[in-house]
């Protein structure tokens, strides 16, 4: 018994780093200390008896590690430029809005939004894949090879559904345009080419915004339309270009398989997105169609919302900051999964501080746009936050699910309830409730940040 104070004091420093009784236990047998000694010298019936001991006399005091360097770092000025880009476009829109009116041509330019988005949005994680390896170069051969794959395929479902609503040739090309615009944009954005997409907006942007000063006709006057279409072909020679020396390669099945979610997703929020615009454009019977005014309404929140994703990268990549940052400091999973969900609460609420301020400022520019559309479309844009931030973190099934039956919801509560604006409201209010509440429980386990 009296050789047990020194055991002590000399056991004292790596109880205090032990995780648990094994770990002293196999540092006393390491030492020599064997169940015998143990009971002939420190009174205990066995090593383990007196690694508790030594626990209960001292508790786990782990010394500060410095924290290793995180590999998320935030560049503010890209992210809040990336949002300029994603609100540009509705901008250079405007050029050729006027080509595009009636129920079929709606009809085609959902469409062709629908498979463009969805498109997108799978280049985009297969490029991001192959950069996340430290693999630039298989990065752009995979962009280059589903630019022109994935485009070829989507432009040909976009003119096989012109062909058989027979729009007009200019609804055609304008969909074309949409469709060849987002993929190559997508290129340039995911290879860190904003500046070359701000150069390639400008003469669409630079004519839309000169046609709509002027009034009248000039927004669809040749030198208008001319700046959009120099806008599409300049994208194009952006993504060529970040591509160059690529040669156009397919990614693997597992890349495939695993960019089928975030395909999903796009095709999901291009719907969400589109809903209210879309029933006013081809309301179904007994629908309150809104008319100009509606539309210019969803055009003021959907620019801001648009420009808020760039707020909402920045603030992804500032989350996955932190929570690294934690998961390096704290000493229990309860610490970490407090510093977790205090760090999602606090960037969700300043995603929609900065929304709810952009939709604002969009209202005072359209009288007319209604407090349910407003509301509906601020937490459709909460919904798609957190949903991406849980996609960050490969939490991809429930996001999908979620917002394809939000999608749904809307799509049957529209013949019950005629008014598009109050039943996006329900279902995007729904759809975030949901995903916050799965978020804070999925994004507090440790295991999701290693």
């Amino acid at each position: 018994m009296s050789a047990y104070p020194e055991l002590s004091r000399r056991m004292a420093p790596v109880c205090a780093e032990a995780v648990d009784d094994m770990e002293v236990a196999a540092v006393l047998e390491s030492d020599g200390v064997t169940d015998a000694t143990a009971d002939r010298l420190y009174g205990s019936p066995d090593v383990f008896h007196l690694a508790r001991r030594l626990r209960a006399d001292h508790p786990r005091r782990p010394s500060a590690v410095p924290p290793a360097p995180g590999p998320w770092r935030a560049q503010p000025w890209r992210h809040l430029l990336r949002g300029v880009l994603f609100g540009l476009p509705a901008v250079c829109y405007l050029a050729v809005s006027g080509v595009a009116a009636g129920r079929r041509a709606g009809v085609v330019l959902v469409v062709s939004v629908l498979l463009s988005w969805a498109a997108s949005q799978a280049l985009a994680y297969l490029g991001h894949v192959r950069l996340g390896w430290g693999d630039r170069d298989g990065a752009a051969r995979v962009l280059r090879g589903g630019l022109l794959g994935l485009g070829a395929a989507v432009l040909a479902a976009t003119a096989a559904t012109a062909a058989a609503l027979h729009v007009p040739a200019p609804v055609t090309l304008v969909a074309a345009a949409q469709v060849t615009y987002l993929l190559a944009a997508t290129v340039a954005l995911v290879l860190g080419a904003e500046w070359l997409l701000v150069a390639a907006l400008a003469p669409g942007v630079g004519a839309a915004v000169t046609g709509v000063l002027l009034g009248g006709d000039a927004v669809r006057s040749a030198p208008v339309v001319c700046g959009a279409v120099g806008t599409v072909l300049a994208s194009v020679a952006a993504a060529l270009w970040v591509t160059r020396g690529a040669r156009p390669g397919p990614p693997t099945r597992a890349e495939l398989r695993d960019a089928l979610p975030h395909a999903a997703f796009g095709l999901c929020v291009a719907g969400l997105l589109l809903f209210v615009p879309a029933a006013r454009t081809l309301p179904p019977p007994g629908v309150v169609d809104g008319g100009p005014g509606g539309a210019a309404a969803g055009l003021a929140a959907l620019v801001p919302l648009s420009v808020s994703m760039g707020v909402a990268e920045w603030l992804l990549v500032r989350y996955r900051a932190d929570t690294h940052r934690w998961l390096q400091r704290a000493v229990t999973l309860r610490q970490f999964a407090a510093r977790a969900s205090l760090a999602l609460a606090r960037g969700t609420a300043v995603y929609l501080a900065v929304l709810v301020a952009g939709v604002a400022a969009g209202a005072l520019l359209v009288t007319r746009a209604a407090p349910a559309a407003l509301a509906g479309y601020v937490a459709l844009g909460a919904a798609l936050f957190v949903a991406l931030l849980l996609m960050t973190f490969r939490v991809r099934g429930p996001v999908v699910a979620g917002a394809a039956a939000a999608l749904a919801a809307d799509a049957a509560l529209l013949t019950a309830h005629p008014d598009p604006d109050r039943v996006q409201l329900i279902t995007a209010g729904a759809l975030f409730l949901g995903l916050a509440a799965y978020a804070s429980v999925a994004l507090s386990r440790a295991h999701r940040h290693l």
